[in-house]
């Protein structure tokens, strides 16, 4: 009878740890797959920052381009009016 007591033993003992290993091979390939589909995000992500960034950056260099243009415009309107009060004035 103390073999059968024993053997019992045993099993009560291994079965909770058979049964957690199989859980967590499961959840160790679930955590993988978390993690790429996490990198996958965070690839995603930043991808999608850069191209914002760069959209930023086309709208900034068109921005610069027309306070350029507006400067030039404002100059050349001095110049004109200076050259006009000149003329009339004369």
């Amino acid at each position: 009878m103390a073999s059968n007591d024993d053997s019992f033993q045993l099993d009560i003992e291994q079965s909770p740890s058979r049964a957690k290993s199989r859980p967590q091979s499961r959840g160790a390939n679930h955590a993988t797959s978390d993690s790429k589909s996490k990198q996958e995000a965070e690839k995603s992500r930043e991808e999608a920052l850069r191209q914002e960034l760069a959209s930023v950056k086309k709208v900034n260099e068109a921005i610069e381009g027309v306070l350029q243009s507006l400067e030039k415009a404002k100059a050349n309107m001095k110049v004109s009016g200076r050259r006009i009060l000149r003329v009339s004035g004369s």
